[in-house]
């Protein structure tokens, strides 16, 4: 919910705000109030879902490309890279001691299980009675994702408090450690050619209906509509076109 509420309130202020704008300049070139509040609404719609659209994009990216990158680092090495990585990170901070299967951190089980696949019941249980044996009433499981049935699990396996962190907990451990692996990102600059390929793509056919209708929408609200109507025409024509372009795999 803490992550919703500022998204909401975000979309009712740009709304708001789009809104008296959009009212603002259709006040300069129309007399008519009906007119003006429905240009103000359609103003409002628009401009305030592209911003938002623009904000989400920019939700850090390259934040979330980093965390990518890491996760496919952990993922495709064998458990004990995981661990020995973990039990380096925390022993400036913690007593952590080396065992077979998981680390002891200031008495508590850390297994590390980070593999593409969900984190199951099975797995889950083997790891938890391996730590009861050894006397540990806690553990903490370190996973990519888990199965809801290994939480059932979790919750349920008597003698042992469990706690599963999926790999955003995961993350925000290696950065509250300050121990992100180095990780070498290879980024691919697109061509011409790809972004004009993209742009004609058969996926943009539904866009540019969209769009030529909200142009030719807006004409109506404008003392140059021949422009409004030119454009619209361009992208109507290009969705019908593009229609006919063969689908990528």
């Amino acid at each position: 919910m803490k992550y919703v509420l500022p998204r909401v309130f975000d979309g009712i202020l740009s709304k708001l705000v789009f809104f008296g704008l959009g009212a603002t300049v259709a006040a300069y070139f129309l007399r008519s109030v009906t007119d003006i509040l429905l240009f103000a609404a359609l103003f409002s719609l628009c401009v305030s879902e592209a911003y938002l659209h623009f904000i989400g994009k920019r939700d850090n990216p390259g934040k979330q490309r980093r965390q990518r990158a890491v996760r496919e680092k952990f993922v495709y090495a064998d458990d004990r890279f995981a661990l020995d990585h973990f039990i380096k990170a925390l022993s400036a901070r913690r007593e952590v001691k080396r065992r077979y299967r998981f680390a002891d951190v200031n008495g508590v089980a850390l297994f590390c299980r980070i593999k593409p696949a969900p984190l199951a019941a099975d797995a889950l249980v083997d790891m938890l009675a391996y730590a009861a044996k050894r006397g540990y009433a806690r553990a903490v499981v370190l996973t990519d994702t888990y199965s809801p049935a290994a939480a059932s699990a979790a919750a349920a396996f008597p003698g042992v408090e469990a706690r599963l962190v999926d790999f955003d907990g995961v993350m925000r451990l290696l950065v509250a450690l300050d121990a992100v692996p180095e990780i070498n990102e290879k980024r691919t600059r697109r061509g011409v050619k790809a972004f004009f390929a993209a742009a004609l793509s058969r996926e943009r056919a539904n866009a540019y209906l969209v769009c030529s209708l909200i142009l030719a929408a807006f004409s109506g609200f404008t003392l140059f509509s021949v422009y409004y109507l030119v454009a619209a025409a361009i992208l109507f024509v290009m969705s019908v076109a593009l229609r006919f372009v063969k689908r990528k795999n």
